[in-house]
């Protein structure tokens, strides 16, 4: 009982301490863009940017901050969902080479859509080959 215990103490301080270290990461993560968008307005207002063309550099890249600071929250806020068991799961198997396979196309990390009943699974490439590709609506 004692050792279960300790067990569980150790576990918990440990996963405070994993909890800190993901606020401090946060933090640094926003402060980055935040701190850009912050100098990028200062220099609009200092008339750093002179001609339309530098102006509207800047407003892109203040733009595409705010948009990183959006997905970093929206992330955040999931994540918490999810530490919080709010996030409906619906836990299904999936191929791990299918999987693998996205990340060389980019699309890494997306689960692949299970497979209409009946379909083999065999795909034909671009130039006829068997291999990954789309071949229908449920891939």
């Amino acid at each position: 009982m004692a050792a279960r215990l300790k067990t569980s103490v150790a576990r918990t301080r440990q996963d405070e301490e994993s909890r800190k270290e993901l606020l401090a990461g946060i933090s640094h993560d926003l402060r980055s863009p935040l701190t850009s968008i912050r100098a990028y307005v200062e220099g609009l207002l200092d008339g750093v940017a002179k001609t339309p063309e530098a102006r509207q550099r800047y407003l892109l890249t203040i733009k595409a901050k705010a948009e990183d600071i959006d997905r970093m929250v929206s992330q955040l806020f999931l994540f918490s969902k999810l530490d919080m068991a709010e996030y409906p799961m619906e836990p299904r198997t999936l191929r791990l080479d299918e999987f693998c396979h996205g990340f060389g196309r980019g699309d890494s990390g997306r689960i692949p859509k299970e497979r209409p009943r009946g379909h083999s699974g065999a795909h034909l490439s671009s130039h006829g080959h068997r291999g990954p590709g789309r071949c229908c609506a449920g891939c």
